[in-house]
């Protein structure tokens, strides 16, 4: 309540956190972090559907283990700046007129600390970090959407001082040539003659697992242009449900042979 004018207990901050249904305005920062890396992985449609662990090399930035990210030994303060990092300049403007900015120490490269050559680090060269090369494991599970981002936490970038950053990896899918995903459908388009069209299909397809599957109609069933067949459980597996399938969808286009078709 209010007592002299003033709030008690956390005063407006608290009276803010009753209206919004939050906490304090004021929340501790957490620890800083490297920038994110963004890396794209593209896979097969069949690659999809089968499911796989894509090796993938990446280059990073690691702290040196030789100096633990110090760059040397031996390390002292700056005396230049006094460990500040950072030094005042100032400016005669004009009479009676001066300008102090502040500057970046050159002694210590504005870090407020330094070392002797001789105790600089030989395996960084006093850089602090080190560039490495590993290999990273994706896995493409099955049915896995296209764009679809993977999260690798602490596969960053380090730096002295700062956590390691995050790995963010794209999962690209390439085109394929006969089938077009529609979510855990897939869709393609057959040509089939005049002929097929009123006495029956009957041909082989190639699945994403590589075995074929026989698609026919009845002799009685005349295919229109346009007209679309579905197979049941035939499609992509469900991404998070591999033991389900979409389903396949055929769209026929009947083609009429030269001067016999029917214009509408």
């Amino acid at each position: 309540g209010l007592k002299d004018g003033h709030m008690g207990g956390g005063g407006m901050d608290d009276l803010f956190s009753m209206f919004t249904g939050g906490g304090p305005r004021r929340q501790q920062q957490g620890a800083k972090k490297t920038k994110p890396i963004m890396k794209e992985v593209q896979v097969k449609l069949e690659e999809v559907y089968a499911g796989k662990v894509v090796k993938m090399p990446i280059k990073k930035r690691v702290c040196c283990e030789a100096c633990g990210g110090k760059g040397g030994k031996n390390i002292k303060t700056c005396g230049d700046c006094k460990g500040q990092g950072f030094k005042i300049k100032t400016q005669m403007l004009g009479p009676g007129m001066i300008q102090q900015s502040q500057v970046p120490c050159n002694a210590c490269r504005g870090e407020g600390k330094i070392f002797d050559e001789k105790d600089r680090c030989q395996v960084c060269k006093g850089e602090k970090i080190k560039d490495v090369e590993k290999v990273l494991e994706i896995p493409i599970d099955k049915g896995i959407p296209d764009e679809k981002t993977i999260l690798f936490a602490g596969e960053g970038n380090e730096m002295p001082g700062v956590m390691a950053g995050d790995l963010h990896v794209r999962v690209s899918i390439k085109p394929h040539p006969v089938y077009e995903r529609k979510g855990a459908d897939l869709f393609m388009e057959k040509k089939i003659s005049l002929l097929e069209a009123l006495v029956g299909v009957n041909f082989k397809l190639k699945q994403l697992d590589g075995t074929d599957i026989t698609i026919c109609s009845a002799p009685a069933d005349v295919i229109a242009t346009g007209e679309m067949k579905v197979i049941q459980g035939k499609g992509m597996p469900f991404y998070g449900d591999a033991m389900s399938h979409g389903n396949l969808i055929i769209q026929f286009e009947v083609e009429f042979p030269k001067g016999e078709q029917i214009k509408a």
